[in-house]
């Protein structure tokens, strides 16, 4: 049961909002990620952390790696925060009385008669017995109702996930009932995802009773029919996604084409795209635009992996792959240490800095010495992302114009006057006569040969996983680095940043 079901649950929203979406997927490959992988590992982690009840920290640094995984992964300082979230959430479930009756529970809904395997494994589930009425001198306690629970741990960041209304958290529902023989009058569906803000807290639940998820099901099943036919109607929408047919899907692209259409006028000219700079767009086109932007470029970014993987099998399809940018690394670390020793020290080979604050956490535990005084840190956001009014996430205030942060004499350059001296009178720039001086001549030589021993700046792209990709000047690849830690205000840029020339 390793393997994921076509009608599995993580996907539901798709298949139940594009029946004809499984049909389509038939023989394309799910490819993972680097953040499929993150998420995987995260998961393990925090399962090991319950199952053998330790704490994610003493996990940092070490390496995951499962079968359901294409490479491995460390646990860095983010993963082991947002694990601990989840696992503190989980056993504070417990301790207020909660029984925890299943850890990666594994669950087959084949007793349900399904038209197709469907099968998953719910992060956590959590079943507490109902409360009867007590009554004590002056005092009436009334019934509480029993309640299952499922907590979805979510690692991503790049997608806030709803808890209301979440198919994925009812289907692992009704695979938990069916796994733990449990039921419950009360439903919660809870969502863990430390990595992603939400006006509600990053975690957040939903209630639905033992009625309403008995019709849930008879709805999952009738859409789970539904995708069998042939015939199966496509519809496209923010389900698509991670659709594995999202670059030969004809629903997708006619709305791409007609998104494209509505939006801006394209036209062919000397075999170039003329557009519009976006200067040039009101307000209500560019809403217009970013409405649509996402899903194009999920469906751009699906049709250039389908071309690598068609040019990768040898097809000819006018593209061809050629090798990136290589970057220099040691063939052989201990040697490169010992060369660097002898030539210059300890300095040379090495370099030193303050331990960050997770780090410095697991050191002081490890030693009996206490913990990181809450003082000490801060959470610090490492930017922004532009998303629609809707979107659930508080926003950012705007920055506020020049005249309410600055004075009339600052915005015009004027210094401040010195304590006791007169104020200075503000004069228009158009009243000012400006004075030429065309026969200026400098009196140092320009040399016509001269060639600067520096190299130029160049246009440097770097993509952070779970964040919008931003451009740095630079000389070369480790000063782009630099500007891009400086930019996102960290002392070392996440795993997996991808630095490349523009």
């Amino acid at each position: 049961m390793s393997e994921h079901a076509t009608l599995g649950a993580s996907s539901s929203h798709r298949w139940m909002a594009c029946p004809g979406s499984v049909q389509l997927s038939k023989g394309r490959p799910n490819k993972g990620s680097v953040f499929a992988d993150e998420g995987t590992a995260a998961h393990e982690l925090a399962s090991r952390c319950l199952e053998r009840e330790l704490d994610p920290i003493v996990f940092l640094d070490t390496i995951i790696q499962t079968d359901d995984m294409e490479t491995a992964v460390s646990v860095t300082e983010e993963m082991v925060e947002a694990v601990t979230v989840y696992v503190n959430y989980v056993r504070g479930r417990v301790e207020e009385g909660y029984e925890l009756v299943g850890i990666e529970q594994q669950f087959d809904l084949a007793p349900l008669n399904p038209p197709a395997p469907m099968y998953g494994r719910a992060d956590g589930v959590l079943f507490k017995e109902a409360e009867l009425p007590q009554k004590r001198p002056g005092m009436v306690y009334l019934p509480k109702p029993s309640v299952l629970e499922v907590p979805d741990f979510k690692y991503g960041a790049g997608t806030v996930v709803e808890a209301e209304g979440n198919s994925q958290g009812l289907y692992y529902a009704i695979g938990a009932v069916l796994a733990t023989e449990r039921k419950a009058d009360r439903i919660r569906v809870t969502i863990v995802q430390p990595r992603a803000s939400h006006p509600d807290g990053i975690i957040r639940s939903w209630e639905i009773t033992w009625d309403e998820l008995v019709a849930f099901r008879a709805e999952l099943l009738a859409a789970a029919v539904a995708t069998q036919a042939e015939d199966a109607p496509l519809a496209a929408g923010s389900h698509c996604r991670f659709c594995p047919a999202l670059a030969v899907c004809p629903a997708q692209a006619d709305q791409a084409q007609a998104a494209a259409r509505n939006t801006f006028e394209v036209m062919a000219v000397q075999s170039e795209l003329n557009v519009p700079v976006p200067e040039a767009l009101s307000i209500s086109e560019l809403q217009q635009v970013m409405a649509v932007a996402g899903p194009i470029q999920d469906w751009l970014k699906s049709v250039q992996a389908h071309m690598r993987d068609l040019t990768e099998a040898g097809e000819d399809t006018g593209y061809k792959l050629v090798p990136k940018r290589g970057r220099r690394k040691w063939k052989n670390e201990a040697a490169a240490e010992q060369v660097l020793r002898d030539r210059g020290g300890h300095d040379a080979a090495f370099t030193s800095k303050l331990r960050s604050v997770t780090q410095a956490e697991k050191y002081l535990k490890e030693h009996g010495a206490g913990d990181v005084p809450e003082e000490l840190w801060a959470m610090i956001s490492s930017g922004t992302n532009i998303v629609p009014n809707d979107d659930p996430r508080p926003a950012v205030p705007a920055l506020p114009a020049p005249e309410e942060v600055f004075t009339a004499q600052e915005i015009a350059g004027i210094p401040k006057p010195a304590e006791g001296a007169e104020e200075t009178t503000v004069i228009p720039a158009e009243d000012i006569a400006v004075e030429r001086y065309p026969e200026y001549e400098p009196t140092y030589e320009i040399e016509d040969e001269y060639e600067p021993n520096v190299a130029a700046a160049q246009l440097w792209k770097i993509e952070v996983p779970g964040q919008d990709e931003f451009y740095v000047e630079a000389q070369d690849e480790a000063s782009a680095k630099a500007e891009a830690r400086k930019e996102m205000g960290v002392d070392r840029l996440p795993n997996h940043t991808t630095v490349s020339l523009s």
